[in-house]
């Protein structure tokens, strides 16, 4: 421009080429980039999915293989990433843990029962098929029936006791715990195991401490039953002219009941086994009916109180059975001795 007069113009060129040379390498660099990345991306989640899914498979291949004999032979690997499938196998492990525990009870009280109610059944029907077999007068079929009373007792005796253990090994058998003076449990012990010593022949005893009040937090009526059953079983083994002893005392912060005996006395290789459901000694087995069962209950029943027993034996001396409870703040007596 020159004033107002248009003089001419210049025109400037630049090649595209290269813009577009690059453009174009870019365009096929990202299209090659993303192409890739979606590949790996679909492998990736291809491969979590079948890392999630293989605990699934597992699962349902196991629980296709799953018996009532296999329950807990083989459990799943439990991961520990709080996943919801880690959650499910933990889940299922625990659940045929349970479900075995409860089969195994199961058969267990099945096998007790057919195993001690044989007997008492054999009896029954030996008696009565004689009975039917040969003419007798009043007197012997009255034997005979009083005979089968008391078998039909013992059965009886022994499914109470069976479904007892079951339902505390099944934690259905809740306890009622109270404060429970130990001082009045022992005197109606006492008193019971007195009649029941005389009928046979043996001194009962009983010693409780002088000044105080033996308390715990238990169970009244299973704490008596642990107590009665104790002292039967040393009534049951002692011969006439024996003696059984009751004490009640205190050692520390327990509260320990003894029940001894002048009775037939256990070797060393019985103590082991003394409180095993069924076990009994050979010729005390002869001696006395009994299915086996009560010190397995007095076990039980301690244990549910967070206590211990003991036993300590000599051959022909006599047997010593110690308990041991948690005791609770000591008071006065209404009554020392008895």
């Amino acid at each position: 421009l020159e004033g107002s007069a248009f003089l001419g113009a210049i025109r400037v060129t630049v090649s595209q080429a290269p813009v577009e040379r690059i453009l174009a390498g870019l365009k096929t660099r990202l299209m090659v980039t993303g192409g890739l990345a979606l590949v790996l991306m679909t492998a990736l989640s291809l491969l979590i999915n079948k890392r999630r899914m293989e605990p699934l498979a597992a699962l349902a291949k196991k629980m296709d293989q799953t018996t009532a004999e296999n329950l807990t032979e083989q459990p799943l690997p439990e991961s520990h990433d709080h996943s919801e499938t880690g959650m499910l196998v933990q889940s299922y492990n625990a659940l045929l843990t349970r479900l075995d525990s409860a089969m195994r009870r199961a058969r267990q009280f099945s096998a007790d029962a057919a195993h001690e109610l044989r007997t008492p059944l054999t009896v029954l029907r030996g008696e009565t098929e004689v009975a039917l077999r040969w003419t007798r007068d009043p007197e012997e079929f009255r034997s005979t029936l009083e005979s089968n009373l008391e078998e039909i007792d013992r059965m009886g005796r022994i499914i109470e006791d069976l479904l007892l253990l079951a339902k505390s090994e099944a934690g259905e058998l809740p306890m009622e715990k109270t404060q429970v003076n130990l001082n009045d449990l022992m005197r109606d012990l006492y008193q019971q195991g007195k009649v029941l010593g005389e009928n046979k022949g043996i001194a009962v005893t009983l010693e409780l401490p002088e000044t105080e009040v033996v308390q715990v937090m238990g169970d009244e009526l299973r704490l008596h039953q642990m107590g009665l059953n104790l002292v039967t079983n040393g009534i049951k083994y002692t011969p006439t002219g024996g003696r059984v002893r009751i004490k009640l005392q205190c050692e520390s912060d327990q509260a320990v009941i003894v029940v001894s005996d002048t009775g037939h006395g256990m070797a060393p290789e019985h103590l082991s086994r003394i409180f095993d459901r069924f076990y009994r000694i050979d010729k005390n087995r002869e001696q006395e009916s009994g299915a086996g069962l009560g010190l397995s209950i007095v076990k039980w029943i301690v244990e549910a109180h967070e206590g211990w027993i003991t036993v300590t034996s000599k051959p022909n001396e006599g047997s010593e059975f110690k308990v041991f409870l948690p005791r609770i703040s000591p008071g006065k007596p209404r009554n020392t001795a008895s």
